[in-house]
């Protein structure tokens, strides 16, 4: 089971879908990704729950810089998550704390998530 492969460049950043998990790369500097960010999310999140992933993992180990829009984009992606018990997977989230601004975005993430989300 696993995501239909895709890599989507959009100004500074680079977004890389392949079987299990969703890589982002560069910056993402952008006011509001909503508009293009969150479908990106939507369709992952559709692929798996179609194919019965047990887990996503979402990468930004390599995302030098991202805006309150990443974050809120994964908010409403964790909500999708726990609207339904019967969603299958759950998203692991890898991150690098070289970078300030994954350290101060993720405590209040990992207590949306609750069991849904696991961070590295």
């Amino acid at each position: 089971m696993s995501l239909k492969p895709f890599t989507e460049n959009r100004n500074a950043l680079t977004i890389q879908v392949t079987s299990h998990t969703v890589k982002l790369q560069g910056v993402l500097s952008e006011f509001d990704v909503r508009d293009w960010f969150y479908p990106v999310l939507t369709r992952v999140h559709e692929a798996a729950v179609a194919t019965q992933m047990q887990e996503v993992v979402f990468d930004i180990r390599q995302l030098e810089y991202a805006n309150t829009g990443l974050w809120r984009s994964l908010v409403l992606w964790l909500r999708l998550l726990r609207a339904s018990p019967t969603t299958p997977y759950s998203v692991r989230l890898l991150s690098d704390p070289v970078y300030r601004w994954q350290k101060v975005g993720l405590p209040p993430l990992i207590r949306l998530g609750a069991d849904r989300l696991v961070v590295r």
